[in-house]
C-alpha cells in the first residue's frame, strides 16, 4: 500500500480554510472532530496549499507529555524568546515578532495539531496570535476533549472559524481505499470497509494495513478482494482492547456472547448471561439495542468490537459459548425460520451431536435464504458424517454446485441418480444434476439426456412441467427464444401448475421476450413472476435474479437505459448487503452492460472485471454462459478504450469457456470491436454482418438490430438500412427506430438528419452513439461546404466524446481534429465561462465590446456551443 495516505473527500473543507485565509474575516480556523477523521491530515494539506501560494508556514504539535512544559510545542520555533522576555505580555509580543521574522515578510500560517493538549502558556500564545492577527492559525482539536479556555475562546469569541469534520461518506471511503491500495476493490470488500470503518479515516487505514499484512486482502484478476478477517491491525486491536479492558470478566463474557450470536434476541441473551454483566456491558456503551416489529435484538455498538472479539476468543471459550447458546435456543423451541439454521450451526460449533435431518434442512436454508454456500457445504458434510444418508449426500451435491465445485458435484449426482429409490427422488436428482451440467459445466447435451431419461421414468405432471421448463431453459441458452417461449407458454396455460414451476416458466418467457425485443411482454412476465415470488419470500433467489437480469437486458436493448441502470444498481446493492456473491456477479455484469450502452467503456470495465472474477467462482444464475457473456462485453469495452491486449486475452478466455452450442451475442460483438481496434475494418464489418445473420436465424431480433447497427457505426449503412427499417416496426422501444434513422441518414449522407439522430441518441442516454452521429454530421456538412455547420457538429461531437472516457471508434475520427482557439479567443472564452459580461471582458482586456462579441462568435462556432453555460462545460 502506498505510504503517502491520500486526502479524499475534504475538498470543501480545504476551500473553506483557503477562503478564511484570503478573505480576512477571521485570523484562524479550528478543525474539530473525533479521533481518526483526518483532522491532522487536513490541516497539513491546508498548510501545504498555503506554502504553494507564497505564504510562510510553521507546524507545532501538542502532546500529553509536553503539557507540563510552558511553550513546549513551540520551542523549536521561538528559540530564546523566553530568556529575553520580562513579562508574559512581553513574551507573547516577542513570540509574535520571532514568528514574523521567520516569515521574512511573507504572511505566516501556523498549524497547531491537537491544540486541546496545549499547556496554558502555549494556549495563551495561540490566542494572542489570532487576536492580534499576527499569523493565521490552523488548529485541530478533538471533539469532547477538555481544552484550555484560551483555545475554546478561539471559536466561542468568533476569532477563528470553527470547522467541524464529519466522517467520510461511503463513496469517499471507496475512493480513499482504492487510492491507497492502488487498484480496484470489489463491491463486497468496499461494503465491509465502510461498515467497519464507519467513515473514520484512521480505522480505514488500519483495516487496510492489517489486512494487507495478514494476507487477508488479495488481488485476483485485477480486483482486490477480502479473503479473510479485515480487523487484524495491532492499532485497532489496541483501540478495542482499551474499551474491553474496562469491563469486568462477567461483562466481557456478555460482549463475547453477543459477538458470537449477533444479532441476538434480547430475551434469548438474558437466558445465557447474568443480569449484572448485561447491565454493566450496556452501561459501558458496548451494546446497541434495536427494536424489531417481532422482537428486540441486540448487537455490539461498533462492528469492530465483534470482529476483534471473535478473533481473540480461544477455541475452548468459543465452544462453551456456542453450547450455551444452542441449549438455550433449543429450550425455547427454535420456532422462528432462522432458528433452525442457528441451532444447527451452534451445535456444530459447540461440538454437540446434531440431528442429521436438522443439518440437512439447515444446509438448504443457508444456501437458499442466506446465500452462504460455504456454510451449506459444511452443514451438509456434517449431515453425511452423522449418517444422514441419501438426503444428506444430495444436499452436499447441491452445495458443491452452488460453490462452483461442479465437477465434484457431477460425480456425486451420478451416484445419487443410481441410488434414488422413489420417483420423486429420481426426478429431483435429475433436475439438480441437469442444472449442474447446464449452468456449472456448460454441457447442455448431457443435461438434455438426463432430462429425457427422467421423463421416461416419471409420469407425474408436476415433474414433467419441471422438465419442460428446464428444456426451455436449454433453448434459451442455445439462443432459440421462439421455441423456448412456446414451451413456457404451454406450462403457463396448464391449470394446476405449481407456483414454483410457473415462476421458472415466467423466467423463460422474460428471456425469450428480451431476445425478441418485446419489452412489454418481458415486463408483464417479470411482474407476474415477482408477485408469485413475493408470496413465498423469494424476492432474492436464483429464479428472481434470472427474471430480473433478463428484464434488464430487455430494457437495455429497448433503449430504456435509466430503468435498466436503476434496476441493476438496486439489485447489486441488495446482493452486496446480503453477501450473495453469485447474485452480485450477475448484477455487476448488468451494470457493466448498461454502462457500456451509455458510452462509458472505462467505467464499464470496472463492473465487468468484478463480474468476471465472481462468475469464474460462482455464476449459478447463468453459469459458464454468464461468464461467456461477461467476457464478450469486456472485449468490447477494452477494445473501445484501446486496451487491445486485454481485449484479446478476454476473447481467448471466452473461446475456451463458452459452453457447447451456446448463444453468446456479445462474443460476436466483441470480435467486431477488437477487429476495429486493430484497424481491420473490413473484417469488423464482416463479423457484424455474420452476427446479425446468426441472430436472424434464431429469431433473436433485438440482437439482430444491435448487430446491424454496428455495421452502421463501422461505415456500412447501406448493408443494414433496409432490414433495420423492417425491425423498427417489429421491435419495441426507442432504439430500433433510432438505429434505422441513423442508417438511412448516413446512407443518404444527410448531415441535418444526422444532427437530429445525435440529439435523439443523447435523449436516450447513449452518449457515445450521439457523439458518433455528430461526428458523421460534421463530416458530411464539411463535404457539402457548410463550414459553420460542420464546426458546430464537430464541437458537439467533441463535447459528447469527453464523457465517453477516451472511447475510440472509426466514426469519431470523422469529426477531424478539434478546432483550435487563438490566444485572444482563449482569453475571451475563459472570462466568458466565468460568467463575465461582454462589457466586463472588454474593460479587462482593454478592447471594444464589438471585438469581444466577434471573438465569442468565433469561439461558439469552433466549439459547437451556443451560450456561456455550454462554453463553461466544454472548457
Amino acid at each position: 500500500m502506498d505510504t503517502a495516505w491520500p486526502l479524499v473527500g475534504r475538498d470543501e473543507q480545504l476551500r473553506s480554510i483557503a477562503a478564511a485565509m484570503n478573505e480576512g474575516g477571521a485570523a484562524g480556523v479550528v478543525v474539530a472532530g473525533p479521533a481518526g477523521l483526518g483532522k491532522t491530515r487536513l490541516a497539513a494539506e491546508a498548510l501545504r496549499h498555503a506554502e504553494a501560494r507564497g505564504r510562510a508556514t510553521a507546524w507545532a504539535v501538542a502532546t500529553q507529555a509536553a503539557a507540563s512544559i510552558p511553550f513546549g510545542p513551540f520551542a523549536h520555533l521561538l528559540s530564546d524568546a523566553r530568556a529575553e522576555a520580562v513579562s508574559r505580555l512581553d513574551l507573547l509580543r516577542h513570540a509574535s515578532r520571532t514568528l514574523a521574522e521567520r516569515a521574512r515578510g511573507r504572511p505566516m500560517v501556523l498549524g497547531v495539531d491537537d491544540a486541546h493538549l496545549l499547556d496554558q502558556a502555549s494556549a495563551a500564545l495561540v490566542h494572542h496570535l489570532v487576536l492580534t492577527a499576527s499569523v493565521f492559525v490552523v488548529a485541530t482539536v478533538r471533539t469532547g476533549a477538555p481544552a484550555p479556555d484560551a483555545v475554546n475562546a478561539l471559536w466561542k469569541d468568533r476569532l477563528a472559524v470553527l470547522l467541524e469534520l464529519d466522517p467520510l461518506g461511503r463513496e469517499e471511503v471507496a475512493a480513499l481505499a482504492e487510492t491507497a491500495v492502488g487498484g480496484q476493490l470489489d463491491g463486497a470488500t468496499l461494503e465491509q470497509l465502510w461498515r467497519l470503518s464507519q467513515g473514520n479515516a484512521l480505522f480505514l487505514r488500519e483495516l487496510l494495513t492489517g489486512a494487507l499484512h495478514a494476507g487477508a486482502l488479495t488481488c485476483t484478476g485485477g480486483l482486490w478482494r477480502a479473503t479473510g478477517p479485515l480487523a487484524t491491525s495491532t492499532l485497532l486491536a489496541e483501540v478495542v482492547q482499551t474499551r474491553l479492558g474496562q469491563l469486568s470478566a462477567d461483562a466481557r463474557g456478555v460482549a463475547e456472547t453477543v459477538a458470537t450470536a449477533e444479532p441476538i434476541g434480547a430475551s434469548l441473551l438474558e437466558t445465557v448471561v447474568s443480569a449484572g454483566g448485561l447491565e454493566e456491558t450496556d452501561r459501558a456503551g458496548m451494546l446497541d439495542v434495536v427494536p424489531d416489529p417481532r422482537r428486540t435484538v441486540v448487537r455490539l455498538a461498533h462492528p469492530l468490537y465483534g470482529e476483534l472479539l471473535r478473533g481473540t476468543m480461544t477455541p475452548l471459550r468459543g465452544r462453551l459459548v456456542y453450547r450455551r447458546l444452542a441449549a438455550a435456543l433449543q429450550e425455547t423451541g427454535a420456532r422462528r425460520r432462522e432458528d433452525l439454521l442457528r441451532l444447527a450451526l451452534w451445535q456444530l460449533e459447540g461440538g454437540v451431536a446434531a440431528d442429521p435431518g436438522l443439518l440437512v434442512g439447515a444446509a438448504r436454508h443457508a444456501s437458499v435464504s442466506f446465500f452462504d454456500h460455504a456454510l451449506a457445504e459444511r452443514l451438509a458434510a456434517a449431515a453425511v458424517e452423522a449418517g444422514g444418508g441419501f438426503q444428506a449426500r444430495l444436499a452436499l451435491a447441491e452445495a458443491w454446485h452452488a460453490c462452483g465445485r461442479s465437477r465434484e458435484a457431477e460425480t456425486l449426482f451420478v451416484e445419487l441418480e443410481a441410488q434414488a429409490s422413489t420417483r420423486s427422488d429420481q426426478a429431483k436428482v435429475a433436475l439438480v444434476r441437469a442444472n449442474n451440467l447446464l449452468r456449472g459445466l456448460g454441457e447442455s447435451t448431457a443435461a438434455a439426456a438426463v432430462i429425457a431419461r427422467a421423463e421416461d421414468r416419471v409420469e407425474d405432471p408436476r415433474w414433467r412441467d419441471e422438465f419442460t421448463v428446464l428444456r426451455a431453459t436449454i433453448d434459451v441458452f442455445h439462443g432459440h427464444p421462439r421455441r423456448a417461449g412456446a414451451a413456457a407458454a404451454d406450462v403457463l396455460e396448464r391449470e394446476g401448475a405449481s407456483d414454483r414451476v410457473v415462476v421458472r416458466a415466467l423466467a423463460v418467457a422474460t428471456s425469450a421476450a428480451a431476445f425478441r425485443g418485446r419489452v412489454s411482454q418481458a415486463l408483464a412476465a417479470s411482474d407476474r413472476a415477482l408477485e408469485l415470488l413475493h408470496r413465498s419470500g423469494g424476492e432474492l433467489s436464483l429464479t428472481a435474479d434470472w427474471v430480473l437480469t433478463m428484464l434488464s437486458v430487455a430494457l437495455r436493448l429497448a433503449g430504456r437505459l435509466d430503468e435498466a441502470e436503476e434496476l441493476a444498481t438496486r439489485r447489486y446493492q441488495t446482493a452486496v448487503a446480503r453477501r450473495a456473491d453469485d447474485f452480485r456477479a450477475s448484477w455487476a455484469l448488468a451494470r457493466g452492460q448498461v454502462t457500456l450502452a451509455r458510452g462509458a467503456p472505462a467505467a464499464a470495465l470496472r463492473w465487468l472485471r468484478e463480474a468476471a472474477v465472481l462468475l469464474r467462482e460462482h455464476g449459478t444464475v447463468f453459469g459458464t454462459q454468464g461468464l461467456a457473456w461477461c467476457l464478450g462485453t469486456l472485449v468490447q469495452a477494452a477494445a473501445l478504450t484501446g486496451e487491445r491486449a486485454a481485449a484479446a486475452q478476454a476473447l481467448a478466455e471466452l473461446q475456451a469457456v463458452a459452453p457447447e452450442r451456446s448463444y453468446v451475442p456479445d462474443r460476436e460483438l466483441g470480435r467486431v470491436w477488437l477487429a476495429a481496434a486493430e484497424g481491420h475494418h473490413a473484417r469488423a464489418r464482416a463479423f457484424a454482418l455474420e452476427a446479425a445473420a446468426d441472430a436472424a436465424r434464431r429469431s433473436a431480433e433485438a440482437f439482430e438490430a444491435a448487430s446491424l447497427h454496428e455495421l452502421v457505426r463501422l461505415g456500412a449503412p447501406e448493408a443494414a438500412a433496409e432490414r433495420l427499417e423492417e425491425l423498427a416496426s417489429q421491435l419495441e422501444g426507442r432504439l430500433a427506430p433510432l438505429y434505422a434513422e441513423h442508417a438511412v441518414a448516413l446512407a443518404k449522407q444527410d448531415a441535418a438528419a444526422l444532427d437530429r439522430v445525435c440529439e435523439a441518441f443523447r435523449d436516450v442516454g447513449a452518449t457515445l452513439l450521439a457523439a458518433e452521429a455528430a461526428a458523421e454530421a460534421s463530416h458530411w456538412h464539411r463535404r457539402a461546404g457548410h463550414t459553420a455547420s460542420a464546426l458546430l457538429s464537430a464541437g458537439t461531437s467533441a463535447r459528447l466524446a469527453t464523457r465517453c472516457e477516451g472511447a475510440r471508434t472509426p466514426a469519431l475520427r470523422l469529426a477531424g481534429e478539434p478546432p483550435r482557439l487563438t490566444e485572444r479567443e482563449r482569453q475571451v472564452a475563459a472570462l466568458a465561462a466565468q460568467g463575465l459580461s461582454s462589457r466586463a471582458i472588454a474593460e479587462q482586456l482593454v478592447v471594444s465590446i464589438r471585438t469581444v462579441d466577434n471573438h465569442l462568435h468565433n469561439v461558439y462556432a469552433k466549439l459547437g456551443v451556443t451560450n456561456r453555460s455550454q462554453l463553461r462545460e466544454t472548457l
